[in-house]
């Protein structure tokens, strides 16, 4: 049924939070550096740098809360943004881990 998906989804995310916050929060130090432009590229970018472990914990957090939202009254209606948006914070939480 769907509110047995949304607890699924819920318990997800729940999963995904601790996974971020051990492997990809807990052991890292230093920043991530993303490169948006070519030095020979028309506009000149400059490097987006993000603190490792800050991020990954804002990311852990906000699974988290995605998460418990699922276990909550009217969760039905936001599973699969919320889903999605756990999912894209999981991808750029591990590219930050990565640099």
């Amino acid at each position: 049924t769907r509110l047995r998906q949304t607890r699924l989804i819920g318990a997800i995310l729940l999963v995904l939070s601790v996974f971020v916050a051990v492997f990809f929060a807990w052991p890292v130090s230093g920043d991530a550096s993303f490169r948006l432009a070519y030095p020979g590229d028309a506009f000149a970018l400059p490097n987006l740098v993000v603190p490792a472990a800050p991020y990954a914990w804002v990311v852990a957090a906000l699974l988290a809360f995605f998460g418990v939202r699922q276990f909550l009254p009217g969760a039905t209606r936001w599973t699969g943004l919320l889903f999605g948006l756990g999912l894209l914070l999981l991808v750029t939480a591990f590219l930050t881990w990565a640099t």
